[in-house]
């Protein structure tokens, strides 16, 4: 596909997935961050959905406090790297602050407050807020494609402080939890990770009627397999972190209702089923 810098948005931002080289999705990229720098820069635009960037997650915090838009860029050898800006709103411009993703996602930073230009690399799909400390959180839920062999997701969360909420982190030790998802806990972690197989999938979301972050329980294939992360997938049981005085709490084995309807074909004689009985 030709790619220029002044294709429309969506198709720039497209290309920065879809691109079949690796030259060309850097490139995409490069322009895709240049060309929106100047676009949210613009009072005008938070207020705006911008619906056709189907590639980018944006999400808004409740309280319209801020934006956080984040991506993936696939490189070659089946790796990924991801971009994103925090967006806080002005009368005049719009500070947008770039999370640049450094750290080494092959030791995972559970134990480090991180910041945007030390940021550990998703994309966000959900946000919540929560209360500790006599301070406001945002409970993030992010995705990390990783690698060939092995998926992410995590439970991480974004603060502010000092003058004009200048100062951002990311992650904060109020997960109670010392074993999560076969991983054991030296110390208070800043942030969760899920990991499993590349070819599973895992569920972590919010639990809207229970107010809780609810997820699959991750096991291994085999219990020689323990820490081999990419043999790793859901059991068909249920854990939930519960928010209490202040603290993520662990409850193993929760029950989960699904919100989702399943259709239920009645019998039918023509295809050989049975009759109900009445």
């Amino acid at each position: 596909m030709p790619i220029n810098y002044s294709m429309p948005l969506d198709s720039l931002a497209y290309a920065v997935l879809a691109a079949p080289y690796d030259s060309q999705r850097v490139q995409a990229n490069a322009w895709l961050l240049e060309r929106l720098e100047d676009t949210l820069s613009s009072p005008k635009s938070y207020s705006m959905d911008f619906k056709s960037l189907q590639s980018i997650s944006k999400l808004r915090s409740d309280d319209n406090r801020f934006q956080i838009w984040t991506w993936q860029l696939p490189r070659k050898g089946g790796r990924f790297d991801h971009f994103g800006f925090v967006i806080l709103p002005d009368e005049e411009k719009n500070r947008l602050v770039s999370l640049v993703d450094t750290v080494n996602s092959y030791e995972l930073p559970h134990y480090q407050q991180l910041s945007p230009d030390n940021w550990y690399g998703a994309i966000y799909y959900s946000i919540e807020t929560v209360k500790a400390k006599g301070r406001k959180y945002y409970v993030l839920l992010g995705y990390d494609q990783h690698d060939l062999v092995e998926r992410r997701k995590l439970i991480d969360a974004i603060s502010f402080a000092g003058k004009n909420d200048r100062m951002i982190r990311f992650g904060e030790r109020f997960f109670d939890v010392t074993d999560f998802q076969g991983m054991k806990m030296e110390r208070a972690p800043y942030r969760l990770f899920m990991r499993y197989g590349a070819e599973r999938t895992a569920m972590l979301r919010w639990d809207k009627k229970e107010k809780q972050i609810l997820m699959d329980h991750l096991v291994p294939d085999d219990a020689s397999m323990k820490t081999m992360y990419r043999f790793y997938g859901p059991d068909f049981s249920y854990d939930a972190l519960v928010f209490k005085k202040g603290k993520w709490n662990l409850v193993l084995g929760t029950e989960f209702k699904s919100d989702i309807e399943a259709p239920i074909r009645p019998p039918d004689k023509e295809r050989g089923l049975p009759p109900i009985k009445k």
